[in-house]
């Protein structure tokens, strides 16, 4: 009955993306973390979660090629992309000649989410400041499902589904695992930080609801307990603070920190290093370095073995297997796409690393520093996951990035100017043309 239901809603939502793709995308991304709760409720032996990853590329796909939505000419990085996407087609019919055909299609699909994530959010939320703003609050309603669910488990003590780390029960909710509750958790906290510096200029009752909104996803990061979470946390607020020369941000944080550390007896510094435990006897000769990262290396350590024993062909062009497993990005890749796969992985990272950077440069805006912020976040996470076959955090991470690549009109030269005042004033940041303040309402459309 569950799948059942979120499979309708998907193909509702779907189809409503067919037709108005801004509509489609904010409702997709409002109820995406809600279908996610319904990841072992299957239909015919599938799920909800299957159909939207491969139903929403196909229907972005559809729309790039019949309508006019925005070009490939104008997308940033478009040739290097297409490179990847064709190597993974060439990935697609090793797995496949293997005899794993449906498998090959779900690595295929997974993986092209990676661009129309890329393309999806420039497509449809560049042209102003009106839909960059319907964007954030959509995302700012999406975190509310999860984000409460997580503050009641971490107050209540509510345990739904046991998962542990270094004797610490982390808080999952009643997602798959963890790290679902901390990608929508940094995915909150990316719209609580965009918001605030774009439409909340001399507004203090919204700076108070986004600054308890923002504490309520710390926690919920926190009780996650996941390295990589931590590690993300001081990469981001180093590289917010410091970018947007905030350092009174930096030291009342700090501050903040040591205060909730103190009053919590401790607990908060005692639990960090608890998660990094087996880290620290690594590098202090009292554990095995087989434990680090929870024990992953013994995984790495047995695919690399398997993959050094192929012939060259398939050290080249993949061994046909989707490698899901292999809890290291790269490893992921050079198993299932091999040395060539590798080699094109590596330059897309590379180029969109070396694009946001001159980007930055040239403007350091809120949205290009938060661009920054994602694509470390990202190498961090393909050192112990494999993001590249995450369709929702795709659509989040390169979403942001390629909207932060592209520009969205009319934001970044007026930055603090609260959008409220432009449409008082009659300023259509869409059309850069004189508006009548009623043809954009002040308050979120309908849908969200």
């Amino acid at each position: 009955m569950i799948a059942a239901v979120a499979m309708t809603v998907s193909l509702i939502v779907l189809s409503i993306l067919a037709f108005s793709p801004q509509v489609g995308l904010l409702l997709m991304l409002i109820l995406k973390p809600v279908i996610d709760v319904t990841w072992s409720n299957t239909l015919f032996g599938h799920n909800a979660l299957e159909l939207v990853g491969t139903g929403l590329p196909v229907v972005i796909l559809f729309r790039l090629l019949v309508t006019k939505d925005r070009s490939l000419k104008e997308t940033p990085l478009i040739f290097i992309w297409i490179i990847y996407l064709f190597n993974n087609l060439l990935s697609l019919a090793m797995i496949g000649a293997s005899g794993k055909w449906m498998e090959s299609l779900e690595f295929f699909f997974r993986t092209l989410n990676g661009f129309i994530g890329f393309y999806m959010f420039q497509a449809y939320f560049s042209s102003g400041k009106v839909w960059f703003r319907r964007l954030l609050i959509a995302l700012l309603i999406a975190g509310l499902f999860p984000m409460l669910m997580g503050a009641y488990q971490a107050i209540t003590g509510k345990i739904w589904r046991v998962h542990m780390t270094c004797g610490l029960m982390r808080n999952i909710g009643i997602y798959h695992d963890a790290f679902s509750f901390r990608a929508y958790g940094y995915m909150t906290l990316t719209a609580i930080l965009l918001y605030w510096s774009y439409f909340s200029e001399n507004k203090f009752g919204r700076k108070l609801a986004l600054m308890f909104y923002a504490a309520i996803c710390c926690l919920v990061i926190f009780k996650v307990y996941s390295k990589a979470g931590f590690v993300i946390f001081g990469l981001w607020l180093i590289t917010w603070t410091v970018l947007n020369k905030k350092f009174g941000w930096l030291l009342t944080a700090v501050v903040a920190i040591i205060a909730i550390n103190t009053a919590s007896g401790n607990r908060v510094f005692n639990d960090v290093m608890t998660t990094f435990s087996k880290e620290a006897a690594a590098i202090e000769g009292t554990g095995e370095t087989k434990m680090v990262l929870a024990g992953r290396t013994i995984g790495w350590q047995s695919r690399w073995e398997m993959w050094k024993e192929q012939n060259i062909f398939y050290k080249l062009f993949g061994l046909g297997t989707f490698a899901g497993g292999a809890h290291n990005d790269y490893l992921r890749v050079i198993l299932s796409s091999g040395i060539l796969g590798l080699t094109i992985y590596l330059a897309l990272l590379g180029a969109i690393g070396w694009k946001v950077l001159v980007n930055l440069r040239q403007q350091a805006t809120p949205l290009n520093i938060m661009a920054l912020m994602l694509f470390l976040m990202w190498i961090v996470d393909t050192i112990g996951l494999v993001p590249g076959l995450y369709p929702a955090y795709q659509w989040y991470v390169w979403g942001f990035v390629g909207l932060a690549l592209s520009g969205v009109k009319g934001l970044n030269h007026e930055l603090g100017q609260d959008l409220d005042y432009d449409l008082e004033h009659g300023l259509d940041h869409d059309e850069g043309l004189p508006c009548e303040a009623e043809e954009f309402p002040l308050k979120a459309p309908q849908m969200i």
